[in-house]
């Protein structure tokens, strides 16, 4: 979440995600390198 600037201090989580998802960020090419990324595997 670091990396797509959410810290809490702006929109609420929820539209956080609902950006995320429309702006295809979260498509299903993208989630498996997401987790690699965060999970460091």
């Amino acid at each position: 979440m670091k990396g797509q600037k959410f810290d809490g201090s702006g929109d609420s989580f929820p539209v956080f995600l609902k950006r995320q998802l429309h702006s295809g960020a979260l498509s299903n090419g993208r989630i498996e390198k997401l987790n690699q990324e965060f999970f460091g595997g």
